[in-house]
Order: C-alpha cells, then sequence, then structure tokens
C-alpha cells in the first residue's frame, strides 16, 4: 500500500508513520499545497496513492480545502468511486460539525489524534471493508 502522511507537526507525521509502517510505503507532506502536488504527482504518472492520512487544520490549505482539491483532480482524471484514493482526516477536535464537514469534502473516515495502533487498525478495517 501507498500512503501519504499530512500533517504540519513534524512530531505527528512521525507518529502516524511508525504507525503506519506496517502497511506500507510512506511518504509525507507538511502542508495541504504539497500534498496536493504530490497527489496529483501520483495520480498522472499511474502510481496513485492508496491512504491519505489528512490533518484537518493546518495553515494554508486546511485538510478539508486539501481533500476537495483532491477529489476535483480526480473527477477531472475520471477516477471515480472505489478508484479513489481512501482519505482518513485526523484532528485534535471532536466537533461534529467539522468532522461532518470533512466527509463533505470527501473524507471516508476519521481519527481523533494522538493516534493509536488500535485506532489506526480499526479506522482501515472501516475504510477497507466496504
Amino acid at each position: 500500500m501507498r500512503i501519504l502522511i499530512v500533517d504540519d507537526s513534524l512530531l505527528m507525521r512521525d507518529s502516524m508513520g511508525d504507525l503506519l509502517k506496517e502497511h506500507g510505503r510512506c511518504d509525507n507532506a507538511p502542508n495541504g499545497e504539497i500534498a496536493a502536488m504530490l497527489l496529483k504527482v501520483a495520480l498522472e504518472s499511474g502510481v496513485p496513492y492508496d491512504l491519505v492520512t489528512m490533518d484537518i487544520e493546518m495553515p494554508g490549505l486546511s485538510g478539508q480545502q486539501t481533500v476537495a482539491k483532491l477529489r476535483q483532480t480526480e473527477a477531472s482524471l475520471g477516477i471515480k468511486g472505489d478508484r479513489e484514493v481512501k482519505i482518513l482526516m485526523s484532528t485534535s477536535r471532536n466537533e461534529m460539525e467539522m468532522v461532518s464537514f470533512s466527509y463533505y469534502e470527501g473524507c471516508n473516515g476519521y481519527i481523533n489524534k494522538p493516534p493509536t495502533q488500535e485506532k489506526i487498525t480499526k479506522a482501515l478495517k472501516d475504510l477497507y471493508k466496504k
């Protein structure tokens, strides 16, 4: 599995990478702008990411804005449904409005920070059972 971890915190990217490394190769991005570029290049090269973990609150492009941009890029390339990358939002806040808006923009699931192996395992099971 090819995984992209997006978070403005290096500590959080490292922590998430440690938890996800058994599931595949992990790349990371410190913000939404770099993530959007990496995701677009991956799609256009024919080697897309299988999973993206996306922090909701980041300077510049928020996680939600980055997800919307990614979904637009996928649509422009004819990528739909099961071929879309799975997106797992991560947040330290548990406000229903924020989580709901993330789903509206196109995420597939979310976990509360700090990430743990149990949270990751459950989220991945939920993402891939569909």
